[in-house]
């Protein structure tokens, strides 16, 4: 998905993007190529301190609090943290910035079953890779949902409205039983 949301702009009529970033792509090639990513305001080097910064980060699933697991699967490691947090960070303390996460509601296994990337809490064993006072903005194929500055009942309903249809219900008799 980040991929995806990073060559959107070589479309739009924005000109003169900056880019911080870790890991350059591909999809970093594309914006260059069509001449938008040119680094000519960029203000300086230290995250927090440009304006206006856009963390865009994948994710493997978050709980309905919005604390996110970016790292295994249960017990089983699936990568690192990396620069993760560190860009969450600068987001959060950038002026006007915004930090998403962004990743499908759901992964389907090869037998076609669905599991849900929003969960209602991790299972035993799974990594908490951003705690939920970092996580500001979540994104899937359904909508946006800001859920910095809510409560935990607030940021439940926020997660669930983005999770894939079947598994909202169940989401909600959940979230209703422990966000009171």
């Amino acid at each position: 998905m980040p991929f995806t949301v990073v060559k959107l702009p070589a479309w739009s009529d924005r000109k003169d993007l900056g880019c911080h970033t870790g890991t350059i792509s591909d999809a970093f090639l594309e914006l260059w190529k069509a001449g938008k990513l040119t680094n000519a305001r960029k203000e300086v080097e230290r995250i927090g301190r440009m304006s206006n910064v856009i963390s865009i980060n994948g994710g493997v699933e978050l709980d309905l609090m919005g604390q996110e697991n970016a790292e295994s699967a249960g017990t089983r490691r699936l990568s690192g943290i990396g620069g993760q947090m560190d860009f969450l960070e600068g987001a959060c303390r950038s002026r006007e910035g915004k930090g998403f996460i962004c990743l499908n509601a759901v992964h389907r296994y090869k037998d076609g079953t669905l599991k849900s990337n929003i969960v209602p809490y991790f299972f035993s064993g799974s990594a908490v890779s951003v705690p939920r006072t970092m996580v500001q903005y979540v994104a899937t194929e359904y909508r946006i949902a800001r859920i910095s500055g809510q409560t935990l009942r607030e940021r439940a309903e926020a997660m669930i409205a983005i999770a894939h249809p079947d598994f909202r219900d169940s989401w909600a008799q959940y979230a209703q039983e422990h966000f009171q």
